[in-house]
C-alpha cells in the first residue's frame, strides 16, 4: 500500500512517514506502559532515545518512502539487502568491532 501511495504521489513523504509511525508509536507506548510501566531514565538517556528515534527511525523511513517513488521493487530489495553489510562495516569502522572469517563470508 505504501509503495502504491508513494508512486502515485497522492500524499507527501512527510505525511506518508509520520502517520504510520505515530499510529504504531502510540499503540506501542500504550501497551508498553500497561505492561512495563514508565521507565525512569536520566536526561541524557532520553536525549539518546530521542536522537535515535529521529535519525534512525524517522529520517530512515522518510528516505525509504522517498525512494519508493522512483525505484522498482527489485532495486529497493537490493538496497535493503545491503543493510546488514553496511551495519557490519559501520561497527568495524566506528566501534572497532572485529569480524571473524565466517562473518566476512
Amino acid at each position: 500500500m505504501g509503495r502504491g501511495v508513494a508512486r502515485k504521489q497522492e500524499v507527501d513523504t512527510l505525511a506518508l512517514t509520520a502517520v504510520p509511525l505515530a499510529i504504531g508509536g502510540v499503540i506501542l507506548l500504550i501497551i508498553a506502559g500497561l505492561l512495563e510501566g514508565w521507565p525512569v531514565l536520566p536526561l541524557a538517556a532520553w536525549g539518546i532515545i530521542l536522537t535515535l528515534a529521529v535519525i534512525n527511525t524517522a529520517l530512515a523511513y522518510m528516505l525509504y518512502n522517498q525512494a519508493l517513488q522512483s525505484l522498482t521493487a527489485l532495486e529497493m530489495n537490493m538496497l535493503l539487502n545491503l543493510s546488514p553489510l553496511v551495519t557490519a562495516v559501520f561497527a568495524w569502522l566506528l566501534l572497532r568491532e572485529t569480524l571473524n572469517k565466517l562473518q566476512v563470508v
